[in-house]
């Protein structure tokens, strides 16, 4: 095969695999996308279901708690016998007045009745019956598709309903049962009223959910909530869907929950909430099908357009490429690989044309392209060094702390106590600064420092400079980069402290706030007018590095440590105000040093 040939395979391949790459990746997209969306709206239509049962529970709740709070009447329930006839009589129409207001002020609330184990209080229909009318032991909490028989003629009465059922004690003595039913077409209204269809447009798919059941605390389906009534609108589903929505729901340690579920040859999206006070679980299920057949067609189309373009894309290239010569894409190819930083790139010379010419030229420009950067790279490193040779030269520290260490011995010796303790600190702080390679210290470390720092300016002024401190035992240990206070300290007494000669506070405080520690150091001066303020927060705030030629350490160097150390999100605060001072505040991650 020929070069151009291989040329045109090679960049039609190049534009093939990331099309055709990037075609899968976004209806891939596109797909995670669309069962994203399904998950969202049925998760939201799901819950927003559970909740209206959730909610018709409390109000079964409220239900009893209002009629059982009632001391008057379940005593009267209870022992009737203690109240004259005529009382006994007012006491039941009193209270079903009550019922019958309660009913009505709730109108999801299909009846309410109280059945008396004791024969001695009067019936009042349908509110008040005598336990005998109906077996009430062996009906559980709630009863789904429950109608009451015994009421006779009263057909109002006779819908399929959720009942519940508990009995009532006063001081643990029975006295009878409690019963508030909902008409099971209010309480599990999607039961009854057909939806779209699975093949409907994803847009108009409104519903709640397509299934209740019935479930242990474990989380195994015992039946659906229509078993014994009128059937759902929605066709039952096979035991192989019911076993596996339950082992489903048994695996999971939430109350909610959605995935796509396997029976067979069919995949569905099963979206699910517990109910746990009523022991429920509302389902909806959602075929695949369509989504997988819409994400299908767009592939097919898709992939038809690219196919059409490369054909086109391939007819063009060799028939442009077929024009030109073999080693003039060599040069080409060269010159690219350069533009993408790669200077070790050498051509074959072939021929003693013009372009054989070209092709040595490109030789010899990348040769010396690659000495030149070395010698670059040879010269940084030279002055690094330069550079850190003459900063160490500057003065023998280790001489001059020798020399105080002396100085101190004869201090000691002549029992001049201020003098040895002014060297004792002197001496921590040149150990301290004479830690070369050491660029990160603890707070505590710090803090110890620039103690040292204010008694020797104490020892050199007439006037008393305090030193408050507020660092919390947590924030002792705290790794922060070295000298990092002690600049700041001085510019305080600099600025704030020294015009002023006279006794002063400094305070350095720290506090936590999420995973960033803030320093603050705080004087107490004449503050920084408005002005000078923005121009220091200006200088500050330009990113471009500059080399400190005071000799000192000042807040431009500090910031660009910073920078440095822990990125361009950590930056100096400063806050000043005339007659209340000046705070700097530095922040540093919260990371603990070993």
């Amino acid at each position: 095969m020929g070069f151009t040939r291989r040329l045109v395979l090679v960049y039609t391949c190049i534009l093939v695999i990331p099309l055709f790459a990037a075609v899968l990746f976004g209806t891939g997209i596109y797909r995670n996308s669309s069962f994203e969306s399904l998950y969202e709206t049925s998760a939201s239509q799901v819950h927003d279901y559970a909740d209206h049962i959730f909610q018709s529970y409390v109000t079964i709740t409220e239900v009893e708690t209002a009629i059982t709070s009632d001391e008057n009447f379940t005593m009267a329930l209870l022992r009737p016998d203690t109240l004259s006839d005529i009382a006994l009589i007012q006491t039941v129409v009193d209270e079903v007045t009550y019922l019958s207001r309660l009913d009505t002020v709730l109108p999801e609330v299909y009846t309410i009745r109280i059945f008396c184990d004791n024969p001695g209080v009067p019936e009042r229909w349908p509110f008040i019956l005598q336990s005998s009318r109906e077996n009430l032991a062996s009906l559980p909490r709630f009863s789904y598709n429950y109608v009451a028989d015994y009421l006779g003629n009263q057909l109002w009465y006779h819908d399929e309903s959720m009942c519940y059922t508990k009995p009532m004690v006063h001081r643990k003595p029975q006295v009878g049962y409690l019963q508030v039913s909902l008409r099971m077409s209010d309480l599990f209204p999607q039961l009854y009223t057909l939806r779209e269809p699975d093949n409907a447009p994803l847009h108009i798919q409104t519903r709640t959910a397509d299934y209740v059941f019935r479930i242990t605390r474990e989380g195994t389906i015992m039946g659906s909530v229509t078993d014994g009534g009128t059937p759902s609108v929605y066709p039952e589903l096979s035991q192989d869907y019911l076993d596996r929505i339950s082992s489903v729901v048994r695996q999971s340690s939430q109350n909610q929950g959605a995935q796509i579920i396997h029976v067979g040859r069919e995949s569905k999206i099963l979206t699910w909430e517990k109910v746990p006070k009523m022991d429920l679980l509302v389902v909806q299920l959602n075929s695949t099908e369509q989504l997988d057949t819409r994400v299908l067609l767009f592939r097919v189309g898709v992939f038809l357009a690219l196919t059409l373009i490369i054909i086109i894309f391939a007819m063009i290239i060799r028939y442009v490429t077929s024009r030109m010569l073999d080693r003039v894409y060599n040069v080409m190819d060269g010159l690219r690989q350069v533009s993408q930083g790669n200077m070790d790139v050498t051509l074959t010379v072939d021929g003693t044309d013009e372009v054989a010419e070209t092709q040595r030229a490109f030789n010899t420009m990348t040769e010396q392209l690659r000495s030149q950067i070395q010698t670059i790279k040879e010269e940084q490193s030279l002055l690094a060094d330069t550079e850190i040779k003459a900063m160490q030269n500057q003065i023998n520290a280790h001489f001059l702390y020798n020399v105080l260490e002396t100085i101190k011995m004869q201090a000691v010796l002549k029992d001049q106590d201020d003098i040895s303790e002014s060297l004792t600190v002197l001496g921590k702080m040149m150990r301290y600064c004479l830690r070369w390679r050491i660029h990160r210290v603890t707070v505590q470390q710090e803090i110890d420092y620039i103690c040292s720092y204010v008694y020797i300016l104490n020892l050199r002024n007439d006037y008393l400079i305090t030193l408050n401190l507020e660092i919390p035992p947590e924030c002792e240990c705290i790794e922060i980069p070295k000298m990092v206070l002690q600049p700041v300290i001085e510019n305080a007494f600099t600025y704030a402290i020294e015009p002023q000669a006279q006794d002063a506070e400094i305070t350095v405080s720290a506090r936590l706030e999420g995973e960033t520690l803030w320093l603050c150091v705080r004087d107490y001066g004449d503050g920084i007018s408005a002005e000078k303020l923005a121009g220091i927060r200006s200088y500050l705030a330009d990113k471009t590095y500059e080399r400190d030629t005071k000799g000192s350490i000042g807040l431009k160097n500090i910031q660009q440590r910073l920078y440095m150390f822990y990125g361009e999100e950590y930056s100096i605060q400063i806050e000043s105000q005339s007659g209340w001072g000046t705070e700097i505040r530095i922040p540093v991650p919260a990371v603990k040093g070993v």
